[in-house]
């Protein structure tokens, strides 16, 4: 056997190996720095997930809060109006009191008036 034929073959298959390592290395390397990014990323989307979160945690709460106060007014619009009616009713009641004491008024003065005048 050739020596020197054998010692060429495994320096060309030590050089590819080399090659081949240097190129997994660096493709390793890559792939890490790659992963670490994606990390940063993962970690940047969940914080952002987690403010959403909060946020809408935060609008539910103030919309049953809203919509209790809404209930309240409403409540309240509906006592008010209430109370509105009631008034305007017991309102239109003495003014019809008031109507008819006015023309009994009228008749009795209009009526001694016109009576004193035919005397």
């Amino acid at each position: 056997m050739d020596y020197n034929y054998l010692s060429k073959q495994n320096i060309i298959i030590i050089v590819i190996i080399h090659i081949l390592l240097s190129f997994y290395s660096w493709q390793s390397f890559y792939l890490l720095k790659q992963n670490k990014e994606l990390l940063n990323l993962n970690k940047e989307i969940y914080s952002m997930y987690s403010e959403l979160e909060k946020s809408n945690e935060n609008l539910n709460t103030e919309i049953k809060n809203l919509k209790v106060e809404t209930h309240k007014l409403k409540k309240n619009i509906e006592k008010n109006n209430f109370t509105i009616h009631n008034n305007y009713y017991d309102l239109s009641l003495k003014y019809d009191d008031i109507l008819s004491k006015t023309e009994r008024l009228n008749d009795i003065f209009f009526k001694k008036t016109t009576n004193e005048k035919q005397k």
